[in-house]
């Protein structure tokens, strides 16, 4: 059955206050700082995450932050599809979903043939899997009802080549792709739909991917994530399809496309270059 698509205008900018928000990997680095921001602007959280501990942590800390904010918890691999479904089933049974946040993903780092196939599964159906699942079952809900907020969180690596991060990359670039195109679909049907592309952010991405990035380069161009947040969250409540925070990240975004593609491959290799984090003995 198709979508229905009433001709409402997107409401700009969107009042999250007593809402619902739903945000993968809402533990720890830019999920659990959209946390903080969302909740700080009133929204009652849905925090969903692999590590209950963690999980557990970060609900507290919003919960001790904004007392007014109700915040309840899932603690669940979303690389598997089987309990990402039986999360939708859950969720659908609860209070109505306004806003998600696809957030969570995994970086393997290194040479794409030494990558092991347990771990190119697990980023491709966390990456991939979780946010077209997502991504596709909420905008039909919000579709029908006019109204509602999709952040899907891709990156400025998605623009361009990624040596040594390339499933990665390639997972990035299906994002910002997809909802583009999505956005174009749902235009008129009151839903806002973003895909967020930030540079660099100092979070623990690269440590569990298995490198620690080059600290000179970390303070020349790593962005703070509250800083970055603070901008993704206003341009999704604008309705804005796509923000690149940062100056210099829009200049390698939109002005690189003016170079040859091997030098963006070389350009994008530099910023994010690490060193392998030595295993514990």
């Amino acid at each position: 059955m198709p979508v229905p698509k009433p001709m409402r205008s997107r409401r700009a900018p969107y009042d999250v206050a007593g809402r619902w928000a739903l945000i993968t990997g809402g533990s720890s680095g830019l999920g659990e700082a959209v946390a903080h921001e969302l909740a700080r602007r009133g929204a009652n959280l849905i925090l969903v995450a692999h590590d209950p501990s963690k999980l557990a942590a970060a609900a507290d800390l919003v919960r001790r932050t904004y007392p007014d904010v109700d915040v309840t918890t899932h603690a669940l691999d979303l690389a598997d599809r089987d309990a990402r479904s039986r999360l939708l089933e859950t969720l659908g049974q609860g209070p109505q979903v306004d806003i998600v946040v696809n957030n969570a993903g995994v970086d393997w780092t290194g040479p794409f043939v030494t990558q092991t196939q347990t771990h190119l599964s697990e980023l491709v159906n966390l990456n991939v899997g979780a946010v077209a699942q997502f991504s596709k079952h909420y905008a039909r809900e919000m579709a029908e009802r006019g109204e509602g907020v999709i952040l899907n969180m891709t990156s400025l690596g998605g623009l361009f080549p990624l040596p040594y991060h390339a499933a990665y990359g390639g997972s990035k670039a299906y994002i910002l792709s997809m909802t583009e195109a999505l956005a174009y679909e749902l235009h008129g049907t009151g839903v806002n739909i973003t895909a967020a592309a930030p540079g660099p952010v100092r979070t623990q991405l690269f440590e569990r991917g298995g490198m620690r990035p080059i600290r000179w380069r970390e303070r020349l161009y790593y962005r703070d994530r509250g800083w970055v947040v603070c901008r993704v969250v206003e341009a999704a409540l604008d309705g804005r399809r796509l923000i690149v925070p940062g100056l210099f990240e829009r200049f390698l975004a939109f002005g690189g496309r003016l170079i040859p593609r091997f030098l963006q491959t070389w350009i994008a290799r530099e910023i994010v270059r690490g060193v392998p984090i030595t295993p514990a003995e």
